[in-house]
């Protein structure tokens, strides 16, 4: 699961594309999480529409209106809740609280003519507005507290957040890709010696002929740590092969020739030896505005350990096989 910053960046950039009906269909799965047994959505019907609520708390007599807008417009929103209010105060007495959740942003004005004005005229009822961040700090504070599950958030926002991340990263990664390519720097490194193995070795053997001592562990964590970053570059690497294989190549010909200037060789396959030129390696492939970003950082570096996998740089084979 991803960390909490980025779930409330996803949530509120899923209330605010949620329009109409469909962010009426989301209110209904937030409230129904959050009040259990006592919330029942409302749907118009007949001569009484909706009854002015969209939802309701018989219990806690606490009612919902959901406002969802293609595009925010002050005064229609201020019109809305006027409205909304009165309506639903006149035909239910007993209103204990009543909220307006909207898909946008409220503006000043907004909370002042609520303040101003209906808290006087409506004394009695305890008025809330929810726009799209006060929904976002009610759904995250519950989930902080644990009494939100995960799979209990994913259904109210509708998003597996495991495969909205896998695309976070695919949108990394391919940013990273595009930034190697364009603006690779010349080196003076030495003519290559074009080395090819008989055939590919798992990974684990490759880590032994490249790593010795307390290195060898340390690499293969790092794998454990990155495994789904790796996968996910593996699809885009796919994916970007059927689009374009020549840019694929290039890029491999671009982290070969950066790894054997860092390891001042002629050849791309001499052992790496020490973790440290994995991760200066990855640093190379990092745009400026990015180096301290923890995602395009964990990201470049699975991009090269993707690569040393694949067995594009680095000891390939046992000395006594290895081509001189």
């Amino acid at each position: 699961m991803m960390d909490v910053s980025t779930i409330r960046k996803v949530i509120e950039d899923t209330i605010s594309c949620s329009n109409e009906n469909n962010f009426q269909d989301f209110c209904d799965r937030l409230f129904l999480e959050l009040y259990k047994e006592d919330y029942t959505p409302v749907r118009a019907a007949g001569s009484n529409g909706d009854d002015k609520n969209d939802g309701y708390c018989p219990k806690a007599r606490i009612f919902v209106q959901a406002y969802g807008p293609s595009r925010y417009e002050e005064r229609k929103v201020i019109e809305k809740i006027d409205a909304d209010l009165k309506g639903c105060a006149e035909k239910h007495s007993d209103i204990q609280t009543w909220i307006f959740a909207t898909n946008k942003t409220l503006t000043g004005a907004v909370h002042t003519h609520v303040d101003e004005h209906l808290r006087k005229q409506y004394p009695a009822i305890n008025l809330q507005l929810w726009d799209h961040k006060k929904i976002s700090d009610e759904i995250i504070n519950r989930y902080i507290s644990g009494t939100l599950e995960a799979l209990k958030l994913q259904t109210i926002i509708g998003k597996n957040l495991d495969l909205y991340k896998e695309c976070e990263e695919l949108g990394i990664i391919e940013e990273i890709f595009n930034f190697i390519r364009q603006n690779r720097k010349t080196k003076k490194v030495p003519d290559i010696v074009d080395v090819e193995s008989a055939s590919f070795r798992k990974l684990n053997d490759k880590i032994l002929l490249n790593f010795t001592g307390e290195q060898i562990e340390l690499v293969k964590s790092r794998y454990l740590d990155f495994l789904g970053k790796i996968t996910s570059i593996s699809l885009f690497l796919q994916r970007q092969t059927e689009i374009d294989g020549d840019s694929v190549t290039e890029l491999k010909n671009i982290i070969q020739d950066d790894y054997m200037f860092l390891k001042d060789s002629k050849i791309s396959t001499v052992p790496v030896e020490d973790y440290k030129i994995l991760v200066k390696l990855s640093e190379e492939y990092l745009p400026e505005d990015k180096k301290k970003s923890p995602e395009f950082r964990s990201n470049a570096l699975a991009l090269v350990l993707s690569f040393f996998e694949i067995c594009e740089f680095g000891q390939k084979e046992p000395p006594n096989f290895a081509t001189t």
